[in-house]
This record gives structure tokens, C-alpha cells and sequence, in this order.
């Protein structure tokens, strides 16, 4: 999920040498696709977006933490399906780490990385990220 394709397309065209890959460009349109679609496998985010119609500006920071926001939004969901979550930034990753601290629980399926990271690099985090959340055990429940 990025609000700019040109930027993504470097992105985009590597992870399409071993996943499947869609582009949302709206952050309504993101949530909805992480929460209908059960065939994904994992979900990148761009943290700086522009703000969606559903949420106070001041809870995106005017469009600063746009992706915190949406990851806040799908986080419990991404837990119970074991959905690893990816946030890239071009902020400093700690300053996007402290706004999410306590929430990257479990931390096998959630990471903030740099939008300088390299595609391949992005590519072989996602797959790595992809197996980790593999080995998590189910959520009991009661």
C-alpha cells in the first residue's frame, strides 16, 4: 500500500518474481483488502500517506503516520491470521518504532524498515517474514 506507484514500481516489480502482488492506493481500499481477502500472505504499508477520509487528521498526523495509523487499525486482525505487516518509511525507522512501541508483539510478523531498503532486500525480509509467521502458533480460543 502506497499512495505513489511511481515510487512502489521498483518494489512492485521485484516482489512479482516470487509473490503475487497488489497495488492499493487509498488507505480504505488497503484496510478493506487485508481484512475481505484471506489469500494474502503479508502486507506492506508506507507509513507517510495521504490522510484517509475516515480518519481525524490529527490521528494521521496529517498525513505523517498515515500507515501507523492503518497498522493500528489491522493490527489485532493481522494477529489472528498470522498476517505479517511490513511498514516502510522514509522517516527515521526508531521514530516510527516509538509510536508503535508495544504493539509489534508478536514481533515475527511486524517490522519498520527504510523505503531506501533495496527491492531484493524488501523481496528476501518479506519471505523471511512470510515463514516466521508459519511458525507461530494458532491463537487459542476462549
Amino acid at each position: 500500500m502506497d499512495d505513489d506507484r511511481f515510487f512502489a514500481q521498483e518494489f512492485i516489480e521485484e516482489l512479482r518474481s516470487e509473490f503475487t502482488v497488489l497495488f492499493h492506493n487509498t488507505s480504505e481500499d488497503a484496510i478493506r483488502s487485508i481484512v475481505e481477502d484471506e489469500s494474502l500472505d503479508a502486507a506492506i504499508l508506507d507509513v507517510m500517506m495521504d490522510p484517509p477520509l475516515i480518519a481525524p487528521l490529527s490521528e494521521v498526523k496529517q498525513g505523517f503516520s498515515t500507515g501507523v495509523w492503518i497498522f493500528k487499525k489491522i493490527r489485532d486482525h493481522a494477529i489472528s491470521r498470522r498476517l505479517p505487516i511490513c511498514l516502510l518509511t522514509n522517516r527515521d525507522p526508531g521514530t516510527v518504532l516509538e509510536e508503535i512501541a508495544g504493539l509489534l508483539s508478536p514481533r515475527e510478523l511486524f517490522r519498520v524498515q527504510s523505503k531506501e531498503i533495496e527491492p531484493e532486500k524488501l523481496r528476501l525480509l518479506l519471505g523471511e517474514m512470510i515463514e516466521a509467521s508459519h511458525r507461530i502458533p494458532p491463537l487459542k480460543e476462549g
